[in-house]
């Protein structure tokens, strides 16, 4: 899951794969789903055994303490 501590950490994700993704629509209300999904609901799942944290952990591969080094599975890269 794609928990941000705080909006550096969100910005730096957003960088990373976000903007550079063919998934991505800028400036506009709707980012991705992925983004929308983790942006409501990381803070209140956090800590949850839920099934719906288990797809947010499966939605951003958090496994490393390196937030660059996160993975989003709808990442494709633009062309």
């Amino acid at each position: 899951m794609g928990y941000f501590a705080n909006s550096t950490e969100a910005s730096m994700f957003c960088e990373t794969y976000c903007v550079r993704c063919q998934n991505f629509i800028a400036y506009t209300e709707k980012l991705c789903l992925i983004w929308e999904l983790h942006y409501e609901y990381n803070y209140k799942l956090c800590n949850s055994k839920s099934l719906a944290k288990k797809f947010l952990d499966l939605m951003i591969d958090n496994s490393s303490n390196d937030i660059r080094k996160w993975k989003c599975a709808m990442f494709k890269e633009k062309k």
